[in-house]
């Protein structure tokens, strides 16, 4: 099992790209900026894990099979949430600006990251993504983005 993660990419961002294109932005500032992205998608890829327990395309995670559930409680772990256990998953999100300072990477690094975030078949594990960017991550971002910029050229 390996680390999961997304590239946030500004042009992928309605509107954004041009707004930071005109804005001429040297590498340091981009830098800044990207390091703002990287900290709200952080935030919001924990929010999923510890309150919404949905995708960043609004879907529901499905719950637990009935066969984990009751392994849980044998083990005296029914009381853990949906993907929450002790905390390492949520605690392993971490962000960082790409080396051109264009990007964002958002990831987490324990071993079954990329298990919960993708699913797998063979074992019957469903997909519960939680890395990613919302309409309203989209949002947060060109509004930081703006917001930053604004002060910038004050």
């Amino acid at each position: 099992m390996a680390a999961a993660g997304v590239t946030v990419d500004m042009g992928g961002i309605k509107g954004l790209e041009k707004l930071l294109d005109d804005a001429r932005l040297d590498a340091g500032a981009k830098a800044k900026l990207m390091g703002h992205v990287a900290g709200i998608v952080e935030e919001a890829s924990r929010t999923r894990l510890d309150e919404t327990k949905e995708s960043p395309d609004g879907t529901a995670w499905k719950s637990w099979e009935e066969s984990t559930r009751k392994y849980y409680e044998r083990q005296g772990w029914g009381h853990r949430s949906l993907l929450r256990g002790n905390d390492n998953l949520l605690k392993s999100i971490r962000g960082e600006v790409a080396t051109d300072a264009n990007s964002a990477m958002v990831g987490a690094t324990m071993e079954y990251a990329a298990v919960h975030q993708f699913g797998w078949a063979d074992r019957n594990i469903a997909a519960r993504p939680y890395l990613g960017v919302s309409e309203d991550d989209a949002r947060d971002i060109t509004d930081a983005a703006k917001d930053y910029l604004s002060r910038r050229f004050e």
